[in-house]
């Protein structure tokens, strides 16, 4: 698991805790999906 190796090379400086999450590289990933398979459109954000 990744955090598990970031943990390892840090918790020398101090205790490391893990909480979950809410899962974005899924999420991320299942909006993509959904923009190629034309299930939604592609929001464009102006800077």
């Amino acid at each position: 698991m990744f955090t598990e190796m970031i943990a390892d090379r840090v918790k020398f400086i101090a205790d490391v805790k893990v909480y979950p999450g809410e899962d974005e590289m899924i999420a991320l990933a299942q909006g993509g999906l959904r923009v190629l398979t034309g299930e939604e459109e592609a929001q464009v954000y102006d800077n």
